[in-house]
């Protein structure tokens, strides 16, 4: 098996649902860990981001919302062809993430898709802090 670097998908442009005042959708994938996504919504909250080509992700980093760990257990990163689905799952979070900490999940199978989202779970209003999607590594 060969190596290849893994590259960090560009972002072209943002999406989500509705957040709570200055926490908006954007703030996932701002590069920015100062800000963070907080759905006004405990339910159905999501952020995402339009890559603007096909990519296939192989793995995928993220960090919580500060003190919010809990909240992103059952949290689903997907994949889409358009920004209105239908959404593939990629992966789950099963575990809690620990704050000011990265956390990477790789893709057991990986497909090309254009839109990345991250979904909270119920009652989990998508605290999310910041997420990156990378392609590359095995060939």
């Amino acid at each position: 098996v060969k190596m290849a670097p893994f590259v960090k998908v560009e972002v072209q442009a943002r999406f989500g649902s509705a957040g709570n005042n200055k926490d908006s959708f954007d703030k996932a994938s701002d590069g920015d860990l100062s800000t963070a996504f907080d759905a006004s919504a405990g339910n159905g909250g999501f952020t995402g981001i339009d890559s603007g080509k096909e990519n296939t992700v192989t793995r995928i980093r993220y960090q919580p919302r500060d003190w919010n760990g809990k909240r992103m257990i059952g949290g689903k990163f997907q994949g889409a062809a358009s920004q209105d689905g239908p959404w593939a799952d990629l992966a789950e979070v099963k575990t809690e993430a620990p704050t000011g900490q990265w956390s990477e999940i790789s893709i057991a199978k990986p497909q090309a898709f254009r839109y990345y989202r991250y979904l909270g779970p119920n009652e989990g209003h998508s605290n999310i802090k910041e997420m990156e999607f990378y392609s590359g590594g095995v060939q």
